[in-house]
């Protein structure tokens, strides 16, 4: 997916991913069909990488410390790319 959505970044674009870090809240897939239990910081970059693109920006929204809170424990990762210097080959 990054691949391909490298390919629609213009020279001086951006690609913003926001998506959950790696956990183990198995009730996301049962309940919400989540396909994988998020996203690890290095495998997200490293993906952006083989795509031609560099990071520019990352950051971590740290989790709710409340106990009943079925998400405790959630990182939301914000990831921001940008076409390596030279431009975007596919366009």
């Amino acid at each position: 997916a990054i691949d391909a959505a490298s390919r629609t970044v213009a020279p001086q674009g951006r690609l913003f991913i926001v998506d959950f870090e790696t956990h183990d809240h198995e009730f996301l897939r049962a309940e919400h069909n989540h396909a994988r239990l998020g996203f690890a910081r290095d495998e997200m970059e490293q993906w952006a990488r083989a795509a031609g693109l560099d990071t520019l920006e990352y950051r971590s929204l740290k989790p709710s410390d409340k106990a009943n809170d079925p998400g405790a424990g959630l990182v939301v990762g914000i990831w921001v790319f940008a076409p390596r210097r030279g431009g975007n080959p596919w366009l």
